[in-house]
């Protein structure tokens, strides 16, 4: 485990701290619980709202159990950083070559399928990026570090963009 923090200035406040951990481990099912408890702990430390770590966590093992269940490999990194007001997760696999997660469309009485569609809900954005030199793919998502104000109809995320014609996979939030 790894973790750095640096002073910045940012617009509005005095100093703020930019905060990084990298967490790296064998891609093994037993090990998604540790990963959470790691991510839990360190958003703690870092003073993240419970309930904003609470789906950093979700998040967090939804990218995890994805790289372990549909990717041979035999390694995950997993970086967190906080920011301002974001919290990015970032879970990279060994995976050569231009593939990308997508959405499944879940059965009704299906266990699986769900994780990026979770995923979509409890980020901001979220997307894909390959890693240099072709040696994996880095999914990402965006979480804001204060869970934001609930709507007048009590909703306490707005409702979610559409996919962008070009079919990638960064997806954004619009104001409802």
């Amino acid at each position: 485990m790894n973790e750095t923090a640096e002073a910045s200035v940012c617009a509005g406040a005095a100093h703020r701290t930019d905060r990084t951990h990298l967490l790296r481990m064998p891609a093994a099912a037993s090990l998604v619980r540790t990963a959470r408890g790691a991510v839990r702990e360190v958003l703690a430390a870092w003073e993240v709202p419970s309930e904003v770590g609470d789906d950093a966590v979700l998040v967090v093992s939804e990218l995890v159990t994805n790289v372990i269940a549909h990717t041979p490999s035999t390694e995950v990194e997993c970086r967190l950083r906080a920011r301002g007001d974001l919290v990015r997760v970032e879970v990279t696999d060994q995976v050569p070559g231009p593939t990308t997660p997508h959405r499944r469309a879940p059965t009704p009485g299906g266990v699986s399928g769900r994780g990026l569609a979770l995923v979509g809900e409890l980020s901001r954005a979220w997307g894909v990026r390959e890693c240099p030199r072709g040696t994996g793919r880095t999914v990402w998502a965006e979480l804001a570090a204060a869970r934001e104000p609930a709507t007048a109809a009590g909703a306490a995320r707005p409702a979610a963009s559409p996919r962008p014609p070009h079919g990638g996979h960064r997806r954004e939030r619009r104001a409802t």
